[in-house]
């Protein structure tokens, strides 16, 4: 009888399971002897198994134990430093401080503080019952409305003459009552008041929301129609109770009761006057405003059948600055008081629509006062 040697070879399966820090590799392999199966792991284990004459005998083979691979951490992108005095960041291209590294988003919305802010001859009142309305769409958020100098609470004191002024007493005044970052919620120069402690300010803001506002991008005919600016210098040199009966029919479309708006109005200007020369500095203030350079999400909101400031100043400044613009068909200058459910509806799907990004520092949650 002829000796016949066989030589066998059994090839690893080798899975390889990869981790944060490390790689490691194992596999099973198999080799058959007299229906016995015998379990190797590693990338590759040769089995020799020698016949002879003599009943089969099985060689053992070490095969060497696996290494981890190690994997080289990954560097950490270094966190930007905050600049120590936002103050001096004027007109220059902004670093927002509420942006946030790729993939750093929470897991749950944290609370907003929505501040909201009137515009010309305007006070926090004149919002009738929208802040309630916002708070109740948002029950976790945080509604809080403003009076620019001159106005409301503050009627006994002289505005300023410029936007940046306004806003640098605002942050003065109402430093205690704010947490960062807020969402600038306004209306007509309310919105230029926004505009500019965006810019200005961008670790303080998270967001904007503009409704039918204007800049030079556009003629002054287009700001403000030339019958509407008519009409409002001419109040000026009459009765109060004109001046508002006149600011209502040309802010409002839809107002099931504009004269008992009308009359409410007027209890307010009586209670707290707003001194004719506020007026004019706020006017010329809103005159001369110029749209920055923003950085931070944005929402603008018109209507087609504004008779104060034509919608094609909120198109010009949706197209300067990349926002997104949405157009009420028929309401007036001041929506809220027209349809604001129409302003709550795009307020809920633009914030769904947005996701909410933790702070550059890191902390979603933290809460700092200015």
């Amino acid at each position: 009888m002829n000796d016949t040697e066989t030589d066998t070879q059994a090839h690893d399966q080798v899975t390889n399971t990869p981790s944060e820090t490390s790689l490691a590799t194992s596999g099973p392999a198999h080799a058959a002897d007299s229906g016995q199966k015998t379990a190797f792991t590693g990338d590759v284990a040769r089995a020799s198994l020698a016949t002879s004459e003599a009943p089969f005998k099985t060689t053992e083979v070490t095969v060497p134990k696996t290494t981890e691979v190690p994997v080289p951490k990954t560097r950490e992108a270094p966190v930007p430093q905050e600049t120590p005095d936002t103050a001096s960041v004027k007109n220059t291209e902004p670093a927002c401080g509420n942006t946030a590294t790729p993939g750093q988003v929470d897991a749950e919305p944290r609370p907003r503080h929505w501040v909201l802010l009137r515009g010309l001859s305007r006070d926090g009142r004149h919002w009738e019952t929208f802040p309630e309305q916002l708070q109740r769409l948002f029950p976790q958020d945080r509604v809080t409305c403003l009076n620019l100098p001159g106005t409301g609470t503050h009627h006994q004191l002289s505005s300023p003459a410029t936007i940046g002024a306004i806003v640098d007493w605002l942050r003065q005044h109402y430093a205690s009552s704010l947490t960062q970052p807020i969402h600038l919620l306004s209306i007509s120069m309310g919105g230029m008041i926004t505009a500019d402690w965006m810019h200005r300010f961008p670790g303080e803001v998270a967001a904007g929301v503009m409704i039918n506002t204007s800049s030079r991008l556009n003629p002054i005919y287009e700001r403000m129609y030339l019958g509407t600016l008519g009409l409002l210098c001419s109040t000026l040199l009459t009765s109060m109770k004109r001046r508002e009966r006149t600011i209502v029919q040309r802010t409002s479309n839809h107002h099931p009761s504009r004269m008992d708006l009308t009359k409410r109005w007027s209890i307010y200007q009586q209670q707290q006057p707003v001194a004719k020369s506020t007026i004019l500095k706020q006017m010329f203030a809103a005159s001369r405003f110029t749209p920055p350079t923003l950085c931070q999400p944005l929402l603008l909101l018109a209507s087609r059948q504004d008779r104060v400031v034509n919608p094609k100043c909120s198109e010009s400044l949706a197209k300067f600055w990349h926002a997104d613009l949405r157009i009420h068909k028929s309401a007036g200058h001041d929506i809220p008081l027209d349809d604001s459910e129409w302003i709550l509806s795009q307020l809920q799907s633009w914030v769904v629509k947005r996701p909410v990004i933790a702070s550059a520092t890191g902390s979603a949650a933290q809460t700092q006062k200015f």
